[in-house]
């Protein structure tokens, strides 16, 4: 069963960003009761605050556990991104900086590991950059498939 993607377009000022009630839907197309998510930070540079506050929204709206390899900075975790993908059930692209987001992906080939994880039915979710990221990724997708 195709699982659709959520796009949010995020809200600055709030405890949860505007993301309630999506991510608590996002999270429950997993099927999973307690699902595996794989928090993509890059777009904001991997900002420990942002990041911090997303993995506690994602936590509060029912994930088990939320993985965050970082994409930017000097100790990049480019394989772990790559491995989490392979078991995770939900992603969630972070907002910030499209085009340094998207250069991050690239950076980390992670647009094939993406691919392949929209392939076996993980959730995709973004929020502001990260649902214009995940656009971008969906529509060569889709055109891929062809």
């Amino acid at each position: 069963m195709r699982k659709p993607a959520t796009l949010m377009a995020g809200k600055f000022g709030s405890g949860d960003f505007g993301t309630t009630p999506y991510l608590g839907d996002a999270l429950r197309l997993t099927g999973k009761g307690a699902p595996l998510v794989l928090y993509i930070g890059a777009a904001s540079g991997d900002h420990p605050q942002f990041g911090a506050g997303i993995s506690g929204v994602l936590e509060a709206a029912g994930a088990d556990e939320v993985l965050w390899p970082k994409l930017t900075g000097r100790k990049k975790e480019r394989a772990r991104a790559r491995e989490a993908l392979e078991e995770v059930d939900l992603v969630f692209v972070g907002g910030g900086d499209v085009e340094a987001g998207v250069d991050a992906l690239h950076d980390a080939d992670l647009v094939a590991p993406l691919r392949a994880a929209a392939r076996r039915g993980v959730v995709l979710t973004g929020m502001s950059a990260g649902a214009i990221m995940l656009g971008i990724a969906l529509a060569l997708f889709l055109i891929t498939r062809r």
